[in-house]
């Protein structure tokens, strides 16, 4: 394990009040295996995805589209009011694809982020189901009580919001079979 994979691990314990096994944490490939892994620590088995259905309440003022429409087909990326007017009411941090920020601390990663900004995804392809839960992973520090953990949901987000915040990796991109490894970049 390298230096930025050792540190995303000790951020997951911490922030869960966890402590992994070395031989167990080896076999973890991506998010998925991680949530699998503090599922059976934490002895958590509902999958329920409550989070995001309160995000959608919140939203549905201002987002009429159903979960697999395309978001950004209706509603334009570059329309900053609006999407000012949806943090300001609901207080909640909305990322927009096209402004997201590279948060590594390296200044090699974020002059090349800024020169050079790598997508795998297609902003017209992205769902509004797939959206919610990009403001799921950016809230997720006022969405999960990490002592309280409800459901294997809110592992996930919690794991995946760690990821884009310490690793700078656009939650966007952030998919539950992507690997550490090929996909993040983490050695």
């Amino acid at each position: 394990m390298g230096l930025d994979s050792v540190q995303f691990i000790v951020s997951i314990e911490k922030y869960f009040s966890i402590q992994f096994a070395n031989e167990a944490i080896e076999k973890v490939a991506n998010i998925s295996d991680l949530v699998n892994l503090l599922s059976k620590i934490l002895g958590i088995e509902n999958q329920n995805q409550q989070m995001i259905e309160d995000i959608k309440l919140q939203l549905a003022p201002y987002i009429d589209l159903n979960d697999n429409d395309f978001l950004f087909e209706q509603y334009q990326i570059d329309d900053f009011a609006f999407w000012a007017q949806i943090e300001k009411v609901t207080r909640l941090t909305c990322p927009i694809p096209s402004i997201q920020k590279n948060s590594s601390k390296n200044i090699f990663d974020k002059l090349t982020h800024y020169l050079a900004p790598k997508t795998t995804y297609d902003l017209k392809k992205i769902t509004c189901n797939q959206y919610y839960e990009v403001i799921c992973i950016a809230n997720y520090k006022k969405l999960i009580q990490p002592q309280a953990i409800q459901n294997q949901y809110e592992l996930y987000i919690g794991i995946a919001g760690i990821l884009s915040e310490q690793m700078g990796i656009d939650p966007f991109e952030i998919n539950p079979v992507k690997t550490f490894a090929d996909d993040y970049g983490m050695d």
